[in-house]
């Protein structure tokens, strides 16, 4: 097991790459064959820190040649275990600087895809909280991806909307 696992912590206050590192030796000095398998899970179970290590490892692995294996859930990449043992601190800082650019680039154009929409003036909303299954969750957050809606709350006002006619009808 590896001790100091990456948090959404680590990535916050720039020692996500010092800490992968610190992994990747450690994973380097216990392999016990000539190939070592890396993927996000071995560095986080953190859900908020994820896409961040996920991104860090793709772009060190390509830097690496290394083999990349996907499976349903996750990728694998596969690296000869002397070539991770020649990784160093500034590889790993490399990979986190382009992955966190790249990842503030999406964030970017997401956020300039989605058109903002204006609420009259005067029209009062209550905020009110609401249990829902986890898929409906996902299935909404689906919908906010695809650009079909702009947010979560902007659904759950539709279907609300769009009951309460049928109701009245």
């Amino acid at each position: 097991m590896l001790n100091g696992r990456v948090t959404r912590y680590h990535v916050e206050n720039g020692r996500l790459a010092e800490l992968m590192y610190r992994q990747i030796r450690e994973i380097a000095e216990n392999a016990r064959g000539n190939m070592a398998a890396l993927a996000t899970p071995r560095f986080t179970d953190d859900r908020r820190a994820m896409p961040f290590v996920s991104r860090t490892l793709a772009e060190l692995a390509r830097r690496l040649g290394a083999e990349e294996r996907r499976t349903v859930k996750r990728v694998v990449y596969i690296i000869p275990v002397e070539r991770l043992r020649q990784v160093t601190l500034r590889d790993v800082e490399e990979a986190a600087r382009r992955a966190m650019a790249e990842s503030l680039e999406k964030t970017k154009a997401t956020c300039r895809e989605k058109p903002r929409r204006e609420r009259p003036r005067g029209e009062a909303m209550t905020i009110i909280s609401v249990h829902i299954p986890s898929e409906w969750l996902r299935a909404m957050d689906e919908l906010v991806r695809s650009g079909r809606y702009a947010n979560r709350s902007e659904i759950v006002r539709t279907a609300i909307r769009q009951m309460l006619y049928r109701w009245r009808a």
